[in-house]
């Protein structure tokens, strides 16, 4: 046990179901279990592909989701749609790579700077031509040499005599972060904004398979490991899109 805790740089086990995870975050945490993927063709309600994943939520899983239903599909474009959940800059480049066209609400930060009512990131305006941003008093923001694996950093050149500072910051300059894939995130967040309906589509398409097999399975897997668990999916993937197709053909008597 102490091995596998190390090699997979765990801190909790399940015995007997070494292969689960703790899913989710804060409040909503959920105790080991498996990420479970579905894709759904939205005009006949048929489950395409699934995945049973030990990912501890949905940030990695819109790209290789979605590359692997354009294969299966043999498509040369492929749009998706998913939730807030699969907001990733990273995925949203990649997709646009793979000639996917990925529709995810872009997940924000909340302004959380002193009481509320401090300058987001949002009021900063990006200057593509210099590379820059420009802050709410016209002040620069120039792009430093510290790049996190995902984000760029801007710092002000100068916030001294500033009558907004009081707002803004209490260092000495204020700095501001951007996505390494920001353009990407900006053409999805674009995508999602001019077709609301989208996401009534979304909700529409997979809520419903994903609440009729929890049904037809009592809620819980019955088998163990991961391997035993996506050979229980893909029985339930079966029976449902055998279900769903017997309904699409079947005629009123």
């Amino acid at each position: 046990m102490a091995s596998y805790l190390e090699r997979d740089d765990r801190t909790l086990l399940v015995d007997g179901e070494l292969d689960a995870r703790p899913m989710g975050f804060g409040r909503g945490g959920k105790p080991p279990s498996y990420n479970i993927q579905i894709a759904v063709d939205a005009d006949t309600g048929l489950i395409i592909h699934h995945a049973v994943t030990d990912e501890v939520n949905d940030l990695r899983m819109l790209h290789p989701m979605s590359k692997a239903v354009k294969e299966l599909l043999d498509r040369e474009h492929l749009t998706v749609v998913a939730d807030t959940g699969y907001s990733n800059g990273n995925a949203a480049a990649a997709c646009e790579a793979d000639n996917i066209t990925a529709c995810v609400p872009v997940k924000r930060s909340v302004n959380n700077r002193g009481n509320g009512d401090e300058f987001e990131r949002s009021d900063f305006v990006y200057s593509a031509d210099d590379d820059s941003f420009r802050c709410p008093a016209g002040r620069v923001l120039a792009r430093t040499q510290r790049v996190h694996p995902q984000s760029v950093f801007y710092v002000s050149r100068d916030c001294s005599g500033c009558a907004l500072k009081s707002r803004c910051t209490t260092a000495t300059r204020r700095s501001v972060t951007r996505h390494v894939h920001e353009d990407a995130l900006d053409r999805m967040t674009a995508r999602v904004a001019n077709r609301p309906e989208l996401m009534r589509l979304r909700r529409c398409s997979v809520e419903h398979p994903f609440g009729t097999m929890k049904r037809m399975m009592t809620g819980r897997f019955l088998t163990r490991g991961i391997a035993g668990t996506s050979t229980e999916m893909a029985l339930s993937v079966l029976a449902f899109n055998m279900i769903r197709s017997i309904n699409l053909v079947a005629t009123p008597s």
